[in-house]
């Protein structure tokens, strides 16, 4: 074989290998969600060699000393069993007990604006999938009765079935998602999805990222229909830095890449 030809060959050989190393680099690139803002607020979050949130703030960029802390701790199977929330009003923990397809979660006050609270009347579950996906969330308390019903379509939380009862109050109705096919912001995230999802909803926690919600509700006989439409910014590996509706910023997010 000429030489030349035999040197073409293989530095093109050396070239492809090194575009398929750094397109594998790029796949197996982790990011994860740094700071999350929206208006005055701003959520800051830290995570463990697992890539579970270990601990998140919030707080307002105008008040940056009333602070909210959250401390998150998990068990050898990587459940959540635990939340410390920490401010300089209160302190609260949530535990949530884990058996075969139900959580259950509980509230203590351990000090603070809580102290009265009768947490031991609220009655609160999720039932979850194989996939740890909430499938029913129920809370009853005194003369209060609330049930989600969650439906999803490819991971993606596509339906959110509702009904709140407070005494002779009712409001139900529907939320139907629509998504685009870009990363979420907890995408790679290994903090059980039912948390995220209850806690921050589909707006940051699905697959993809919310393109489209349609409300139906119905409140004591009368019916409502709303419309609501968000465009994305994203960074180089797809991830949503910037969310709009009607030409206004909602949120703007920053990212830890491992």
């Amino acid at each position: 074989m000429n030489r030349r030809i035999h040197s073409i060959i293989v530095i093109m050989t050396l070239f492809s290998a090194v575009l398929t190393s750094c397109e594998k680099d790029k796949d197996e690139m982790v990011y994860l969600l740094r700071t999350t803002s929206w208006g005055d607020e701003i959520d800051e979050f830290m995570y463990d060699n697992q890539n579970r949130i270990a601990r998140y703030s919030s707080h307002s960029r105008t008040s940056p000393n009333y602070k909210t802390v959250f401390s998150l701790s998990y068990n050898n199977e990587g459940d959540l069993i635990s939340i410390m929330k920490e401010s300089t009003a209160e302190s609260i923990v949530e535990t949530f007990t884990k058996s075969d397809n139900i959580i259950t979660i509980k509230r203590m006050c351990l000090g603070g604006f809580c102290e009265g609270a009768n947490f031991d009347n609220i009655n609160e579950s999720f039932v979850i999938n194989e996939q740890g996906l909430p499938e029913k969330y129920m809370n009853e308390w005194r003369n209060q009765k609330i049930s989600y019903i969650y439906q999803y379509q490819n991971d993606n939380l596509s339906k959110l079935i509702f009904e709140e009862n407070y005494n002779t109050h009712i409001y139900s109705g529907t939320i139907t998602y629509i998504y685009d096919d870009k990363k979420s912001p907890f995408y790679h995230c290994k903090t059980p999805k039912w948390y995220l999802l209850y806690y921050y909803g589909a707006l940051q926690c699905g697959q993809n990222n919310v393109r489209v919600i349609i409300h139906e509700t119905n409140q004591n006989g009368n019916s409502s229909y709303q419309k609501d439409a968000f465009t994305y910014t994203y960074n180089a590996a797809g991830f949503p830095i910037t969310r709009e509706t009607n030409g206004v910023v909602q949120s703007t997010n920053t990212y830890i890449k491992k």
